[in-house]
C-alpha cells in the first residue's frame, strides 16, 4: 500500500481534543450517529424561509436554521436507570442534536419504552430518525425541523435553534 501523509510527515499533523459532550447518565451509550457526509455534497438549501398555516390572513414564518456543522447522535439509556440513580423506570432512547464546531448541546429529547436500533439523518433543516418503541412493539419515526429563534437573526448573530416536532 501507499505510505499516507500522516505516516510520511508525523510531526505536521497533530490531534487535540477541543471540546466533549457529558451526558446525563452514566449509563447512557451511544448507538447511533447522523451521517455527516451526506449533508455536504453539492445539496442547496431549498428555502430560507418557510411559511406556516395559522389560520390568520399575515400568516407566520420561520427562518430555517441550517448549520453545516451540526450532526445528531442518539444514545441508549437502560432500564432502571434514572438520573444516575436504579429506579423502577423503562428503557430510552436520547436524541442530541449537537454542534460540531463549539460542542454544545442544540437540542435534545428522550424518547421513554424505546430501544436501538436507532437510524438518523440530518439534511438541510430536518432531522429524521427511528427507533424501536419496546411497549408498543413498533418502529416509531421522529422528525425535527430546526428554524432560528428569531426570523430577525443576522448572520452576525449566534442564533439559538427552535425545534418543531
Amino acid at each position: 500500500p501507499a505510505p499516507t501523509a500522516v505516516a510520511e510527515y508525523p510531526a505536521l499533523f497533530s490531534a487535540r481534543p477541543v471540546w466533549r459532550v457529558g451526558f446525563d447518565h452514566p449509563a447512557e451509550s451511544v448507538v447511533g450517529v447522523s451521517d455527516v457526509g451526506f449533508r455536504r455534497t453539492n445539496l442547496a438549501l431549498q428555502s430560507t424561509i418557510r411559511m406556516f398555516q395559522n389560520g390568520t390572513s399575515a400568516g407566520e414564518f420561520g427562518l430555517r436554521y441550517a448549520n453545516p456543522n451540526l450532526f445528531a447522535v442518539a444514545t441508549a439509556i437502560p432500564a432502571g436507570v434514572a438520573d444516575g440513580k436504579v429506579k423502577a423506570t423503562p428503557a430510552s432512547v436520547r436524541v442530541y442534536l449537537i454542534d460540531g464546531v463549539t460542542g454544545a448541546v442544540v437540542y435534545q429529547m428522550t424518547h421513554p419504552n424505546a430501544q436501538p436500533p436507532v437510524q438518523l439523518l440530518l439534511v438541510e433543516n430536518f432531522l429524521v430518525y427511528h427507533f424501536l418503541n419496546a411497549k408498543a412493539q413498533t418502529f416509531q419515526l421522529g422528525l425535527w425541523e430546526l428554524f432560528h429563534d428569531d426570523p430577525a437573526t443576522t448572520s452576525t448573530t449566534a442564533p439559538e435553534a427552535v425545534v418543531r416536532s
